[in-house]
């Protein structure tokens, strides 16, 4: 198998910029501040945003990668949120008790 052919898989790509995925993750963790999130919550969902990113990247269209990704990592880590959000919410209107969520928990 040639060089460029392994650089373009969707693992070597998101491995690449996973960096990327942390330093979004880390300027959303003002949103961590009630306790029931995990900072790898918001890892678990940066990286279902860059593979999204790397499956709708064009090269020819003269962009950057990480520059084109960013929007992804941080609008699924936002969706995560609030799909978790919502949860909470309907928990709270039947009156169940919430605790801590993690997705990283047993």
């Amino acid at each position: 198998m040639s060089n460029s052919t392994a650089d373009n898989t969707p693992r070597t790509k998101v491995e690449h910029h996973l960096g990327l995925v942390f330093r979004v993750a880390n300027s959303c963790s003002r949103y961590l501040e009630d306790g029931r999130l995990d900072r790898n919550d918001l890892v678990n969902w940066g990286t279902i945003g860059l593979y999204e990113a790397w499956k709708r990247f064009d090269p020819d269209r003269g962009f950057a990668f990480g520059t084109y990704a960013v929007p992804y990592i941080h609008g699924e880590i936002l969706n995560g949120m609030k799909k978790l959000r919502r949860e909470v919410w309907n928990a709270k209107r039947r009156g169940v008790t919430t605790r801590r969520y993690s997705f990283d928990a047993p």
